[in-house]
């Protein structure tokens, strides 16, 4: 059973990761759960992991994944760090396009500069 503060940490991390696809910062936490000092999100933390609820990648940043529920239920085991590689390799690509159009306008810049 998980206290209210620990329902809530899961519940913001739960969250992040559905909208961003990535668990929020500790410095993030803290200010999400209205706390002064990440200390207090580490024990946290820690005990959402000795109870069960959630798996720490040890070495990795914002390496979390959900295991159960606030109630919980087993929840369906997706590899966070999978799942981030996804999402990282997306916004690599985007930033290649990006980094392509980039060097089309200055290809134009550069033509225009030769003919003056």
């Amino acid at each position: 059973m998980l206290t209210a503060q620990q329902k809530k940490l899961l519940s913001i991390i739960k969250s992040s990761m559905d909208s961003d696809g990535i668990v929020p910062s500790y410095e993030d936490m803290t200010s999400l759960m209205g706390l002064r000092s990440k200390s207090g999100i580490h024990r946290y933390v820690l005990a959402l992991e000795e109870r069960g609820y959630i798996n720490r990648i040890p070495n990795r940043a914002r390496a979390i994944e959900i295991l159960k529920d606030e109630n919980g239920e087993q929840v369906r085991t997706e590899s966070m760090l999978a799942y981030s590689n996804a999402k990282l390799r997306s916004e690599v690509a985007e930033l290649n396009l990006e980094v392509r159009r980039l060097e089309k306008e200055l290809m134009c810049y550069e033509s225009k500069l030769i003919r003056i």
